[in-house]
């Protein structure tokens, strides 16, 4: 069956903007607040904020569902 959506059809060209270079999204320094720019740095401070010290073993952490 496929999947179909009314405001994205298939095939249709998407645009969007462009915030910076690679570099510049990947590594930041960031000059927009949105969270689109410095994406490493970001999943750094996740990484440190959940009190791991690599991405091994952010990646290995179990996931606790509450209701």
């Amino acid at each position: 069956m496929e999947a179909t959506h009314a405001e994205l059809p298939r095939g249709e060209l998407v645009e969007f903007d462009t915030v910076g270079t690679w570099d510049e999204i990947l590594f930041g320094p960031s000059h927009v607040s949105n969270g689109t720019m410095n994406l490493v740095g970001a999943l750094r401070r996740s990484v440190a904020q959940c009190g791991f010290s690599d991405l091994k073993s952010f990646q290995r952490v179990e996931m606790v569902r509450s209701h």
